[in-house]
């Protein structure tokens, strides 16, 4: 959607929430997110759009559907979990 995002900071969200295209809060901090938030709408259309393509320039450069999904068959696989019941 190339706008800066604003997650919370669990599981897997670090690795892709940078502070060059986001923020991180500490989750259940319903503060922390809306300073977050706010500290972000602050900055200037043209920043939050820079950070916007930014983030959206990582994500299709390191993720895709395809390999995310062949990561979990993988590792269903060598759990011995088909996903089939």
């Amino acid at each position: 959607m190339e706008v800066p995002v604003v997650a919370s900071d669990v599981v897997a969200l670090p690795e892709v929430v940078k502070p060059e295209w986001g923020r991180l809060v500490p989750p259940g901090d319903p503060a922390a997110l809306g300073e977050a938030i706010c500290e972000l709408l602050a900055l200037p259309a043209a920043e939050r759009a820079a950070m916007g393509a930014r983030g959206r320039e990582f994500v299709v450069g390191h993720f895709s559907v395809a390999d995310e999904a062949r990561k979990l068959s993988a590792l269903l696989e060598r759990s011995g979990n088909t996903g089939i019941y």
